[in-house]
């Protein structure tokens, strides 16, 4: 079985993106998807020249078949693991656990964005694909627990390490009953979808309040927010996979009706 992984430079990041397009036909609204995947070269191309490579890609016979993004938080010395993806054809090949497992050994070594130091941990927010392995599971398999809060998971690199989740509280005075502050996330190809997504269904159904929306990685240098894509009321949002119905339900249940 001819598979191999490769880090992902600014000239190869056309091979990151003949995975995410993966997505494309499944989405009614292509266009949103096509900018994204702009946005996020345009990120990753930014991010390279600060930290070089924050994406492996591996390949079966030469074809893109998965891949793993991460990205350091300089303040608190851990590494985020953002995103393991592996296209459908190429499931239970065990390309998801390659990729992890070269992924760690890689950022488990010193950084010298760290001051040349190992991270403290590496961590992720494992979330779940339908019809792939729970990211968990694999997550798990390879080491990680639950931090105090449970989420996010963390794999400890230095000894006896234990990380604590310490979200960015300066989006909470963002949103109120009459504000809500959407997440605009160009590390993910989704990131104009999802705001898209999230401002038409506000000015559907609440179009008296008033949307700010929020670049995660310019309205903050620690590269964190308290959510990952909207809040309202000082209320987190259900994610950017969920169905319209259910975000309009909590939408309304985050404002008290």
């Amino acid at each position: 079985m001819n598979i191999f992984i490769k880090d992902i430079t600014k000239e190869t990041l056309s091979d990151l993106d003949k995975i995410c397009l993966h997505f494309l036909d499944k989405l009614e609204n292509k266009t949103d998807y096509l900018e994204g995947i702009k946005k996020r070269n345009e990120w990753y191309s930014n991010m390279f020249d600060k930290y070089g490579p924050l994406a492996k890609v591996a390949y079966k016979d030469n074809i893109p078949a998965g891949m793993i993004q991460f990205i350091p938080r300089a303040l608190e010395q851990v590494i985020d693991i953002q995103c393991v993806f592996v296209k459908d054809e190429f499931v239970g090949l065990g390309i998801g656990s390659l990729l992890l497992e070269e992924t760690i050994k890689y950022l488990s070594c010193k950084k010298n964005y760290f001051n040349d130091s190992s991270p403290k941990a590496l961590i992720t927010w494992a979330f779940d694909i339908p019809g792939h392995v729970p990211q968990e599971k694999l997550f798990t398999k390879f080491g990680f627990i639950p931090s105090d809060s449970g989420r996010p998971l963390y794999l400890p690199i230095e000894n006896k390490y234990k990380y604590t989740y310490k979200p960015d509280n300066s989006f909470k005075n963002k949103s109120s009953n009459k504000k809500a502050t959407i997440i605009l996330d160009t590390s993910c190809p989704f990131c104009i979808f999802t705001t898209n997504k999230y401002t038409n269904i506000f000015k559907d159904i609440l179009p008296e309040i008033k949307l700010k929306t929020v670049n995660k990685f310019k309205d903050t240098t620690e590269t964190k927010c308290l959510v990952d894509f909207c809040e309202f009321n000082q209320k987190e949002i259900l994610t950017a996979f969920a169905k319209k119905d259910e975000i309009k339900k909590c939408i309304y249940e985050k404002q008290g009706k």
